[in-house]
Order: C-alpha cells, then sequence, then structure tokens
C-alpha cells in the first residue's frame, strides 16, 4: 500500500468498496456510491478547467449524451466537453434518469417481473450515475478550479440525496422483495445474480427501509449533513495545504537541501518579496525536496515542524469538522440498530465488527511493540554518537534525518545514486512485462491530444483525447483472447491543481458479457501519482519508492481489467476494503523478487545496468526499522476505531491530549503532538472513506503476504497460480464474499502469521 495513498471510493448496496485508490488508494479522493460525495481534492486555478464559463451544449436536444456530456458514455471520454458548468445540470439529468428507472422498477406488476427488469434495471441505473459521479470526482482530482470546486459543492448534497433516498424507497423495496421471493425458485438464476439479489435486498435493510417514516426522515437529514461535513473536511486540506509556507532569509537553515531545492526556494521568495533575498518552501516542497530528510540544522527542522504540526489549527482547524462528523456518524449508527459506528461500518467486512477490529490491532500492537521501541531507541543512539551527547533525546523532527544518515551509513545508500537508473519508461516497460509473464497480457500505449476545453478541436485519427498534455493513455490485450479488455490514463506528475498522493479510479465498467442487447465495451481506469516534474531535456527520473507506487496501482487496475461479473454494482474493485488492497499489495512484491531491477534499471545517459551492488542494497534498506512504520499504521487504526467506537472521549479533552489517552505508552515522543487524525483525509474527507476501516490496510497485507507465499512455493511466475489468482479473485469483485473467494485461490483461510513473518517480527517455523 503506498503510504499516504489517497483512494477514491464509494458504498453501494451496502458494500463498503474502492472505486479509484487508488486507495492508495489518497487515494487513494474518498467518495460514495450510496451516499455519494464528490471531493475537490486540488487546488484551484487550471488551464483545463478555468474558471470562464464555457458553452454546455444545451441547444443540441437530439440526445442525451449531446445535451449532458457526462453521461455520454464515448469510450474513450471526450474530456474538452467535461465543463464546470455543465456538472450540476448533469448531475441532475442523471439523478431524474435514474429515479424515472427506479419508478418504472416500482410500478412493475407481480407477473411482468423478470431479473433484467428489477434487479437488473436497479443495478444499471445505478451503474450509470455512479460513472457521471467518477467522472467529476476525477475533474475534482486532477483539474481543480473554483469553478470546479463551487460545482462540487452544489452538487455533493444532491447526490448524498439521491443514494440516501432511494434505500428508503418503500415501492421500490417492496418490488424488489417481491421480485426476489418470484425469482429464488428459478434454477436457471445464477449465483452472481442470485448474490446481487442479496446485497442489494441487505442495502435496503441497512439504509433504512425498513424505520419508521420520522426515522427514514432523520436519516436523510443526517446524510446530508455528514456528507456537506465531510466535504468542508476536505476543502480545509487543500486550504490549508495552499496557503501554507515557510520563509526563511538564513543561509545556514539550507546546508543539506539540493540545490534545485533551494533555487526553487529562492525564485518562490522572490515572487512574494520583490527585490528581497529569502527562500520560500511550499506544502509541495516538504515532500518533493524530502527538506525534513536534507536539512541539516536541526533548529530549522524543527521550525518546520512545527509550523506543520499547526498547520490544522488557527483558520484551517479541522477540530471542530471532526468532532461533528464523528457525532453525526455515531448517531447514525444508533439510529440503524447498531451499538457503535464501527459495528455497522464493519458487519460486512472479514472482521465483523468493531470490537474484533480492535482485537486485531491490539494483537499486532502486541507483537511490532517491541521492536518498534528499539528501532526508535537504536535510532536515538546513533544521533548520540554522531553529535556526542551520549544523553541527547530524539525529536519528532530528527527521524527522517536521521534515519537517512543511518542509512547512509550502514549500506552506503543514497536515494539520488538510484534514480539516475530508474526512468519513467524503464519503469513501465518492467512493470508491463511482468503483468505479461503473469497474465498473458499486453499493454499498448496510444497516442494522446490535449484539447482546450470549448475549443471545438477535433481529434486527430488515432489519437486518444486526454485532460492534461502530460496524460498518457494505454489499452490492455488479453494475449490468449486477442480481446481489448480495458483502457486506462496515467497523470503522472505534481501540479498545482492536482490533489496529493497515488490513486487508482474506475471511470467506467466495462461490459466483459454482452448483455441487454448492448456490445460488450471494455473497463476505463486511471492512475494518479505525484511524481517530481522532469528536468527540462531529461527523462523523469523516479526513486524505488515511485516504482513501488506504480506497480501497487496498476495491480488496483488489474482488479478492474479482469473483472468480469455481469453487475456493476459487483465489479472490479467494488469490494470491502479490508479485501481492496490484496490485488495492489500482492503486484508490489514482484517488483523486489523478479529480475525487474536486473532487467529494466540503466543509467538513463551511460546505458550501464544498475550495480549489483545498489540492488542489494536497495534490499536491505527495506528491511531498516520496518517496525516502525508498521506502528504508525497501527496508531492511527488504533485512534480510527477508538474514536468512532466512542466520540463522547472528546467530550472533555482536546484532539491532541487523545493521543495520549489512546495510545499512551505507544508515544515514543514526550512533546505534545499533533493528533494522527487531525489532517487524515482517510477518516473525514468523505462520508465514509476509511472511517473504522484504516486498519484494514494491515489486514490486506496479511492477505497479500498469505498469497504471494503460494508463488514462492510454487513458482513467482507460475502461470497456472497467476490465472488461478485471476480466476478466483481478480474477475470475480464482489460476486462472493471475500473470505470464500480467498479460501478458493488458497485452499485454507488467511494465515495471520505471514504478515509478522514477512516484516522480520517472527521467524518461519521450520
Amino acid at each position: 500500500m503506498l503510504k499516504e495513498r489517497e483512494l477514491t471510493q464509494r458504498i453501494s448496496l451496502g458494500i463498503f468498496m474502492i472505486i479509484n485508490k487508488s486507495t492508495h488508494l489518497m487515494n487513494k479522493v474518498v467518495r460514495l456510491a450510496c451516499l455519494t460525495t464528490v471531493l475537490p481534492l486540488a487546488i484551484s486555478g487550471t488551464a483545463l478547467f478555468a474558471d470562464q464559463p464555457t458553452p454546455c451544449n444545451a441547444t443540441c436536444i437530439s440526445h442525451l449524451a449531446d445535451e449532458h456530456p457526462f453521461l455520454d458514455q464515448t469510450y474513450p471520454v471526450a474530456w474538452s466537453r467535461l465543463t464546470p458548468n455543465c456538472i450540476v445540470p448533469d448531475t441532475q439529468e442523471a439523478i431524474r434518469w435514474a429515479n424515472n428507472q427506479l419508478e418504472r422498477i416500482a410500478g412493475l406488476k407481480t407477473d411482468e417481473m423478470t431479473y433484467d427488469n428489477t434487479f437488473g434495471a436497479y443495478d444499471r441505473a445505478l451503474t450509470r450515475v455512479n460513472e457521471v459521479d467518477n467522472k467529476i470526482g476525477l475533474i475534482s482530482a486532477l483539474c481543480n478550479s473554483d469553478a470546479v470546486r463551487k460545482a462540487v459543492d452544489r452538487v455533493t448534497p444532491e447526490f448524498a440525496a439521491f443514494f440516501s433516498s432511494i434505500s428508503k424507497n418503500q415501492a421500490l423495496y417492496r418490488a424488489l422483495k417481491t421480485a426476489a421471493a418470484q425469482l429464488q425458485g428459478d434454477n436457471s438464476l445464477s449465483q452472481e445474480r442470485r448474490r446481487m439479489m442479496t446485497v442489494a435486498l441487505a442495502f435496503f435493510r441497512d439504509g433504512g427501509a425498513a424505520l419508521p417514516d420520522n426515522a427514514r426522515k432523520k436519516l436523510e437529514q443526517l446524510d446530508r449533513d455528514i456528507a456537506q461535513a465531510t466535504q468542508q473536511f476536505a476543502n480545509i486540506l487543500l486550504d490549508c495545504h495552499a496557503a501554507w509556507n515557510f520563509e526563511t532569509t538564513q543561509a545556514d537553515d539550507l546546508k543539506g537541501i539540493s540545490k534545485i531545492g533551494i533555487a526553487r526556494a529562492a525564485k518562490q521568495y522572490e515572487q512574494a518579496h520583490p527585490g528581497k533575498k529569502g527562500w520560500r518552501f511550499t506544502w509541495h516542497d516538504l515532500s518533493t525536496e524530502n527538506v525534513m530528510t536534507k536539512a541539516d540544522s536541526e533548529d530549522f527542522r524543527r521550525k518546520i515542524w512545527e509550523k506543520t504540526s499547526t498547520a490544522y489549527t488557527g483558520p484551517f482547524d479541522t477540530e471542530p469538522l471532526i468532532r461533528k462528523i464523528l457525532k453525526l456518524r455515531q448517531e447514525k449508527a444508533r439510529l440503524m440498530g447498531y451499538q457503535t459506528y464501527p459495528d455497522m461500518a464493519l458487519k460486512d467486512s472479514m472482521a465483523g465488527s468493531g470490537k474484533k477490529g480492535l482485537e486485531f490491532v491490539d494483537g499486532l500492537i502486541a507483537g511490532v511493540k517491541p521492536k518498534y521501541l528499539a528501532d526508535m531507541e537504536d535510532l536515538r543512539q546513533y544521533k548520540a554518537k554522531k553529535t556526542g551527547r551520549a544523553e541527547v533525546s530524539l525529536y519528532p523532527w530528527d527521524t527522517a534525518y536521521w534515519s537517512a544518515r543511518q542509512k547512509e551509513e550502514l549500506y552506503h545508500y543514497s536515494e539520488e545514486a538510484i534514480r539516475p537508473y530508474l526512468t519513467l519508461d524503464s519503469a513501465l516497460a518492467g512493470l508491463f512485462d511482468v503483468a505479461d509473464r503473469l497474465f498473458n497480457i499486453n499493454v499498448i500505449e496510444k497516442k494522446t491530444q490535449y484539447i482546450v476545453p470549448g475549443s471545438g478541436t477535433p481529434l486527430k485519427d488515432g489519437y486518444v483525447e486526454v485532460w492534461h498534455p502530460q496524460v498518457r493513455f494505454f489499452e490492455v490485450w488479453d494475449k490468449a483472447t486477442s480481446k481489448h479488455i480495458g483502457s486506462f490514463y496515467l497523470d503522472m506528475f505534481m501540479r498545482s491543481t492536482k490533489r496529493n498522493g497515488g490513486w487508482m479510479s474506475i471511470i467506467t465498467l466495462g461490459q466483459s458479457k454482452t448483455a441487454h442487447g448492448v456490445p460488450a465495451r471494455p473497463h476505463l481506469g486511471m492512475i494518479g501519482v505525484n511524481f517530481p516534474q522532469p528536468a527540462p531535456g531529461e527523462p523523469a527520473l523516479l526513486r524505488p519508492g515511485n516504482v513501488q507506487t506504480l506497480f501497487h496501482e496498476f495491480g488496483h487496475i488489474l482488479h478492474l481489467m479482469f473483472s468480469e461479473t455481469e453487475s456493476g454494482q459487483l465489479a472490479g474493485t467494488n469490494v470491502p476494503l479490508d479485501f481492496v488492497e490484496l490485488p495492489s499489495q500482492l503486484m508490489v512484491n514482484w517488483l523486489w523478487e523478479s529480475s525487474f531491477f536486473k532487467d529494466k534499471a540503466r543509467h538513463y545517459k551511460t546505458g550501464e545496468a544498475l550495480p549489483e551492488s545498489l540492488l542489494n542494497v536497495m534490499k536491505d534498506v527495506k528491511k531498516y526499522h520496518q517496525a516502525s512504520g508498521f506502528m504508525r499504521q497501527l496508531m492511527l487504526g488504533k485512534m480510527d476505531l477508538t474514536v468512532h467506537t466512542n466520540p463522547a472521549l472528546l467530550d472533555n479533552t482536546s484532539l491532541n491530549q487523545l493521543n495520549r489517552n489512546v495510545l499512551g505508552d505507544l508515544l515514543y515522543f514526550k512533546e505534545p503532538l499533533p493528533s494522527v487524525i487531525r489532517s487524515s483525509h482517510h477518516l473525514f474527507s468523505s462520508a465514509v472513506g476509511y472511517s473504522s476501516f484504516y486498519f484494514s490496510y494491515k489486514w490486506a497485507e496479511i492477505l497479500e503476504a498469505d498469497a504471494f507465499s503460494r508463488f514462492q512455493k510454487e513458482g513467482i511466475f507460475n502461470r497456472e497460480i497467476a490465472q488461478s489468482f485471476r480466476d478466483n479473485i481478480l474477475s470475480r469483485g464482489y460476486s462472493e464474499q471475500p473470505a470464500v473467494l480467498f479460501r478458493n485461490f488458497m485452499g485454507r483461510d488467511p494465515n495471520p502469521e505471514a504478515l509478522m513473518i514477512k516484516y522480520g517480527i517472527t521467524t518461519k517455523q521450520q
């Protein structure tokens, strides 16, 4: 899992599922389908979706898609038609159209009912609206502007009200219950269709269909309030990151930072203070230049840490919204008959309840804690040795810096020494080669063309339209069947109008099976990442972590590409959060266990192969202080489950104090740290997101470590095993319970010990 991945995600038919992940993913952008909120996860100002009004083709009424381009199902998408002023009318038209379809279902007579005109029609109506939602989310995440944000703010409550109202539609619920009773005796009904009926009816029950009228109205209001509050949280994060900067006029502060980073900081300072000399670092610079890793001045690092620690306070204070969201979620859970919100959120997960989720997290914490504390003490002693102060303390602004120095000394390792060997093109070639060796597929790049929105510029023959000149487009072909199974966009580089992180998103679901008289069409998805822009005239050079991100997100893409379900609601990555990361995390293993680096890593100037010594060092570095990152995720997972289980904890204490109250001696640092949930887009940037589900990253790692052990035993490029993984997991979506799908692949239930072995926390039993 990408460490700060933000995912696009939704709930549909009562299922927690990723639409991106992008999940990492993000995001992973976190979103919903049965309580949809569309998030503007980037900052304003873009050449693609600028603020000037653009015609919405309202004069053309011959087809719905001509009037409302977001409803156009042209493959691939004509992005230049999807302008901000179409977002509101197209959302309203999609909702109107879907309501008409649902009314038809509700009005059917019993003897008229078939699967196709009841559950099939219901699935198609939701899938169509979800596609509109997906496109809006992509624009919001990748091409944000003031106009986009205003439009998204308008449609957020409308989506929320629509999807919330579906589950409370008594006439529709009665019709589907009647149809289900009629169809149960139909022996020709497939297992997948029976599954669709089961989860659809469960969605209505969980959505309040059985509640009294006054309770249903209360639930609708809660859904709207939660959607709006989480939308506000997402906007605060965007505004905070856009406004944040740190300035210095002291040249000594800059020691250790790269010349490129210093030059950019000087230029940014000059723009803010014409005629004066100094350096200004933005939020983006913190990650792109690894300031906290490189800056030699501890005082400089401390000041930056203090400013980032308080970023989500003052005008960007997220605490009031977090309190509000927690209480609203708890109120909704109680209204739905659950004791706690995690019990409601996790009921369809492999954990099953908040109590079991916490037991899982606490069990891992107990196993990891000794090694984690030993890692931190080892780093403190290293700092003491290098500073000549035996009793020196380790501070939060020290860890990145001294970890980097210790890795350099232990392993003679520097990411800057690796980057010249890892070009983006070579990484993609290696990734696609691994996918081919496993799954017998061809990934073919197509020519792309950026068209200014509203310009009417025609698309060149043989080209695919994209939303930004740097976006690339790939087709995925199944060699065994010579079938085009799907395509995906790759949006690679940082820009101011794009949200942070890395994620995968579904744009449109294909039809792998011809149905309803409509020809099959390929799936369509996208990968969003934020790699540094290449220097002029040079290729994009990646860090090992960047390449790992590509492998991870491509695992999500394969989950979509190989999907073969008839129902859009059960397709691809539309699975519970504790299962969705299995394919993506599994894919990362081939980066390290295959011959990827030997075959593809070549110096971009000399063509020299990556030295064996550097490769060995990279593998050693992966093992460095693994327990620290492991524990950070567990701590957030524990905080997530704890505050959602008992929001009253915040009644008499601040978020920051809650850190100490909940995590206790797990907190190595004695400084009053900012709360680990204060800036968590995973938990609060959408109506559901990863709330009560953050621990699922580690649960998915158990599944991944266990699943990869089969490849390790029988051959990491064993096509028979890869085909089994495709047939039993990747192609099946949510057409069966994840526990059953995993058991079908492994022949048994998952072995939790596999994760501890992977991290070297326990040794393999002989």
